[in-house]
């Protein structure tokens, strides 16, 4: 019975986290090889200098 209740739940997690990454409209990507990150940010916004 824990089995089935413990896939069922990891199930219902990786759905959930998948669907929250799926609608990324309104984002750009930002990749920096040299030092290995990269992230999302909202379009319009401005970098600080």
């Amino acid at each position: 019975m824990y089995q089935s209740l413990r896939i069922l739940v990891l199930t219902l997690i990786s759905l959930s986290l998948i669907s929250c990454s799926v609608g990324v409209g309104g984002l750009q990507s930002y990749v920096d090889a040299a030092d290995g990150y990269q992230f999302l940010y909202p379009n319009g916004w401005a970098g600080v200098d």
